[in-house]
Parts: C-alpha cells; sequence; structure tokens
C-alpha cells in the first residue's frame, strides 16, 4: 500500500470540465522546448499579428466585441476599476450613465469608456492593430479611467484615492503616482501586461513605460515589475469569466493570452522555472488538469486532459477530522502549537505573550491509500 502523509491543510480537487481552456490543436507546438527569450519570442511567433476589430462604437468594433467579452449575466458590463455597474444596451452601443445615474462634480453622467489597460503613451501614441487588441481594453467608467491615467501598475504605498476598486497614489517601485487594482483583478491586469509585451514585443518602449519596461526583447521587464506581477498571477490565478474572456477574444481575433491558457507560464520567463524548459503539454491549463493534444480535439472529453482526482478534502473550521499532532517542541507546557478554530481551522502560533518562542509540531491526517491513484 502506498501511504502519503499531507503536511499541507490545502483542499486537493479536481476541476469541472466546463472551466477547461479550449486550446486549439497544436496551437502551442512551437513553444515545446523552449526558455528564456527563446520562449518568449516563440510566444510573439505565434500570438502576433491578431486580426482585431474597429474601435469604438458601431458594428465590428470594440463595443460590438464588449457585448461579448464583457457582458454579465445580468446584462451589464464587468467593470474592473470600480462598482459602477451600467447596463449594456443595444449591441455596439455605449453606455452614457451608469444604474444609478452617479454624476460627476460637474454634474454630468459618468459614462463608460474603453479604458487602455496598458496605455498607448507606452508605445508612442501610434493607432491600428495594437491600439485595437481586445486582450488590452475593458470597458471602464471615464471617472476612474480619468485618474488612472498612463500610470504605471504598481503596489500603492501611499493612498490619494481608494474606490474601493482602484487605488492611487505613490508607489512602491515606483516614486511618482501609480495605480493598484483590487486582488480580484491583480493577476487579470499582470496576465494583460505579460501579454502586451509578448504579442507586440517589435515596439519601442517610451516615456512613462519605462519606468517599469526595458527596451530589449526579453526579459522587458524590470526586475521589481517581474516580482510583483508574477506574484499578483500567483494570488490570482485565471477564473470563469477571464477564462470565457480568452475564448471569446479568440474567436473574434484569432489569437490568445497564453498566460491565460497557462496560469504558470510566466515562472517560465519571470517567476521560479526560468532554467526550465517549458512544455505545453505538460504543464496545468486554465482550470485544472494538463494539456494533451488529440486530433480532433473536443475539449468536452475527459481523455483529451490529464485528470486530478480528488485525494483529500476536508474542512477543519468544523470538525478535527482525524488530524493528530505531533509535538516536539512548544513554547511552554501549557500551550500548543497547533489549534483548531471554527475561523480558520487548524493554526499554528508560536508568539504568546508578544514574545516569539522556538517550537516544531506538525499535524498529521489520516492515511491516504494511493494505491490505485495514477495522476496525483
Amino acid at each position: 500500500m502506498k501511504k502519503i502523509y499531507l503536511l499541507s491543510l490545502a483542499t486537493v480537487a479536481a476541476m469541472p470540465t466546463a472551466l477547461m481552456a479550449e486550446i486549439p490543436e497544436g496551437y502551442y507546438d512551437n513553444l515545446k522546448g523552449l526558455s528564456g527569450g527563446d520562449l518568449k519570442t516563440a510566444i510573439y511567433n505565434t500570438i502576433k499579428s491578431p486580426n482585431t476589430p474597429g474601435y469604438g462604437p458601431g458594428a465590428n468594433k470594440t463595443w460590438w466585441a464588449f457585448y461579448e467579452t464583457d457582458q454579465l449575466p445580468d446584462g451589464t458590463y464587468l467593470n474592473r476599476y470600480s462598482d459602477l455597474k451600467f447596463e449594456v444596451g443595444e449591441r455596439g452601443s455605449r453606455p452614457k450613465k451608469d444604474i444609478k445615474g452617479t454624476t460627476n462634480s460637474k454634474g454630468d453622467y459618468i459614462e463608460m469608456n474603453i479604458e487602455h489597460s496598458f496605455p498607448k503613451s507606452w508605445w508612442g501614441g501610434s493607432e491600428g492593430s495594437i491600439y485595437n487588441d481586445l486582450f488590452n481594453l475593458y470597458p471602464s467608467d471615464n471617472s476612474t479611467n480619468s485618474a488612472k491615467s498612463n500610470l504605471v501598475m504598481d503596489r500603492v504605498a501611499s493612498v490619494s484615492t481608494d474606490d474601493g476598486y482602484t487605488k492611487i497614489g505613490r508607489g512602491t517601485n515606483v516614486s511618482e503616482n501609480v495605480w493598484e487594482p483590487i486582488d480580484t483583478y491583480k493577476g487579470d491586469f499582470s496576465r494583460g501586461y505579460m501579454y502586451m509585451i509578448s504579442a507586440w514585443q517589435n515596439y519601442t518602449w517610451v516615456k512613462v513605460g519605462l519606468q517599469f519596461l526595458d527596451n530589449n526583447l526579453y526579459p522587458t521587464f524590470k526586475q521589481w515589475a517581474a516580482d510583483l506581477y508574477s506574484e499578483w498571477c500567483r494570488l490570482d490565478v485565471p477564473d470563469q469569466i477571464e477564462i470565457d474572456r480568452n475564448e471569446a477574444v479568440y474567436r473574434i481575433q484569432g489569437n490568445r493570452n497564453p498566460y491565460i491558457d497557462f496560469p504558470n507560464l510566466f515562472e517560465y520567463l519571470w517567476g521560479d522555472s526560468t532554467d526550465c524548459a517549458f512544455d505545453p503539454e505538460k504543464t496545468v491549463v486554465a482550470g485544472g488538469g494538463i494539456y494533451r493534444p488529440a486530433s480532433p480535439l473536443d475539449p468536452a472529453n475527459p481523455d483529451h486532459y490529464y485528470r486530478m482526482e480528488i485525494l483529500y478534502a476536508a474542512d477543519y473550521t468544523t470538525a478535527d477530522n482525524g488530524v493528530t499532532e505531533t509535538t516536539v517542541k512548544a513554547p511552554d507546557a501549557s500551550s500548543s502549537v497547533w489549534n483548531r478554530s471554527s475561523q480558520y481551522g487548524w493554526v499554528a502560533n508560536s508568539y504568546i505573550g508578544g514574545i516569539r518562542y522556538e517550537s516544531d509540531a506538525t499535524l498529521y491526517t489520516e492515511e491516504i491509500d494511493l494505491a490505485a491513484t495514477t495522476n496525483a
């Protein structure tokens, strides 16, 4: 019998098929075995020259596309920059006020704009495909759009404004004003930046963009930006909305964001695996599992993906669930290192009365039989 002791109390579970990225057969074949600059250039060759729609309102333009890429089930647009909600209305039209009829200091209605997450001034202001690229465009209220301006995305150290979604203030890594998104979208915007410096790596970065970019093919991000955006990608992995949007944009302009399809791709370029060769057939895809190409590809067929079984699941906020503790050293005879609460589950602590104590204690689950498991 194979046995395993889990020292981490995380739940290991399978992801439903509906969440899986629907990667076209052979789309990422040219990334296999590459790393560093070669990998980034291969990504560029895969996703460059998208067939972007026109810009603005009207048929086959940005707002026409947003109708498919950013409409929520309740008939409003997803606004990633503030809590203002706008009804979608006729396809191709731009909302002229939010549901509550919110006004600005001049008494004008706050409207919806097309927001370039990665501002055009960073590449010199030229328009065309890069300007129209849907992976860089989101519906936004014009008030936040104006406040965000062309600021670099950084962790805000000293807040000047915060609407609960978008912070603006002095940066942690940039001495000037920066903007910071809400936690829910930190990974979304970081993967968007990674996409832009990959899909458009033939462009020259200028002005404010040089606060976090260098004009080289790789790594392109300055070190602080690579570290921060990698951190945010780990904290906020692609959710169903981001996965669905990737598919919708692909249907419209014919290219994909590989940093959504492969949530750990950034690790091979800027994270913890830069000395490893990337293999799209042996890495996690958005939603869980591992992509295994087949011909023809059928995303609904589980045989086209390596699947993770549910090995262990437990709610420690309600019960011990058979967990035992082995304590080598505790802060004192009357204290335990591990304690279970209804709010957090099992929590370790050796900071008592304002003093940090050396301790050594391990939690063990009950035995888990892996004898019949092939893809744990």
